[in-house]
């Protein structure tokens, strides 16, 4: 599920996404679970950065991607 509105972009990729809510539990107010139980972002979600992050870098399997829209930078993960 991406969310490509506003200042961040955030993918989340389903194929790895293993359900263990280490997202939803670090944000509830910008991830949830959905019917198939992979994470999403909420719609309408107030997005801070500092918190986004620590959930996509809460992920024990990297499935979260953070872009910054503006500059095009991949926020998380770090790249070398």
């Amino acid at each position: 599920m991406n969310s490509n509105e506003g200042r961040y972009r955030i993918i989340v990729d389903r194929n790895l996404c293993i359900s263990c809510r280490s997202c939803v539990d670090a944000t509830p107010k910008i991830f949830e679970l959905d019917g198939e139980l992979k994470a999403v972002v909420k719609e309408g979600a107030e997005i801070e950065l500092v918190t986004l992050l620590a959930a996509a870098q809460s992920c024990a399997v990297g499935a979260i991607t953070v872009i910054d829209t503006l500059t095009g930078e991949t926020l998380w993960p770090l790249v070398p």
